[in-house]
């Protein structure tokens, strides 16, 4: 009997943990596609800097462009958190912006490939910052990029954005693509074609770029107006004409703003770790401003202004020099 007993326990234990395991499986879901990853910032010691300069641009005037597409701007950590205050200040008075597409250079290379992106949340100071999978997918299907959080961890091209994006466009979603330094100026420019072909005009793209390094302020500034010009022409064939730690983060750009016929450029800067301390003699260079679409006739019209045409039939004009 005892042993007929234990038989029956042994089996109701056994049809217990297997229907425990059915259960489980029935009624499992599917991980998500993408796991949950967060990269925190560096730089929350610097909110209060950001919360005065912010509030000290609140002034900037709108950008005179009918449809400003793109821009560029430092990523140099704290030295020019006022400067990217009136950037992005400046932006928010003229625009809503969806989604920030930023382009910056893997400093160190940790890519596993050419270009990476990332789709986790970032955490600054001012809240969480979420990725476009949409337009993340898209890229990924494209073999241009590839998905990889490693060059992320720290990477302030991309951190040293978010502090501002998240600050003045806390609904904003971003696209953020770190290039390694051994890139191609010809995928980077095949880039910048696509990024124009997914890119609607509820999105901005950054280049997160600093220009001449390690220079006295002499040393640097032709660098750095030389850069400025030739970034002014709108060409994404500009060889080795520009001095920037990610030339291949302006190629892109350049050829997105190329395709897209932002011809147009305004307020662009050319300044200098000198024009932020008294460091004069090892410097780091920066170019900022903006691209876009701009109407002449629209704006006249806009203007109410008054457009005068001449009509004449004939005009002989004298064959007789120096004399009336």
């Amino acid at each position: 009997m005892r042993v007929l007993k234990a038989k029956i326990f042994i089996a109701g234990v056994l049809v217990t943990m297997a229907g425990t395991r059915l259960y489980f499986f029935l009624t499992e879901t599917k991980p998500p596609e993408i796991v949950s990853k967060y990269h925190h910032s560096q730089f929350f010691e610097y909110a209060q800097f950001i919360e005065s300069s912010t509030e000290q641009a609140k002034s900037e005037e709108k950008i005179d462009l009918d449809l400003v597409l793109g821009g560029i701007i430092s990523h140099d950590v704290p030295a020019t958190i006022p400067l990217l205050s009136k950037f992005y200040t400046k932006l928010k008075n003229t625009r809503e912006v969806k989604t920030f597409i930023i382009l910056g250079p893997d400093h160190v290379d940790r890519g596993r490939r050419q270009i990476s992106v990332s789709k986790a949340t970032f955490i600054t100071p001012f809240g969480q910052v979420l990725p476009n999978l949409e337009i993340i997918e898209k890229l990924e299907g494209s073999g241009f990029v590839v998905h990889d959080e490693t060059p992320f961890d720290r990477e302030h091209s991309i951190g040293s954005q978010l502090l501002l994006i998240s600050k003045l466009f806390p609904e904003a979603r971003i696209v953020p693509l770190v290039f390694r330094s051994n890139i191609s100026n010809k995928t980077t420019r095949e880039l910048g074609r696509l990024l124009a072909e997914i890119a609607d005009d509820s999105t901005f793209v950054i280049a997160s770029v600093d220009f001449s390094h390690y220079l006295s302020e002499r040393q640097a500034k032709p660098l750095d107006y030389l850069s400025a010009n030739v970034l002014g022409t709108v060409t994404s064939q500009f060889g080795g004409l520009v001095e920037a730690d990610s030339t291949q983060a302006l190629v892109a750009l350049m050829s997105f703003l190329e395709i897209r016929g932002a011809n147009y450029h305004v307020d662009l800067q050319i300044l200098n770790t000198s024009d932020f301390s008294a460091n004069r003699d090892f410097t780091t260079g920066y170019v900022s401003g903006f691209w876009g679409i701009k109407n002449e006739l629209l704006n006249l019209n806009k203007n109410d202004s008054e457009i005068t045409f001449i009509f004449v039939s004939d005009i002989l004009l004298s064959r007789t020099n120096g004399k009336i």
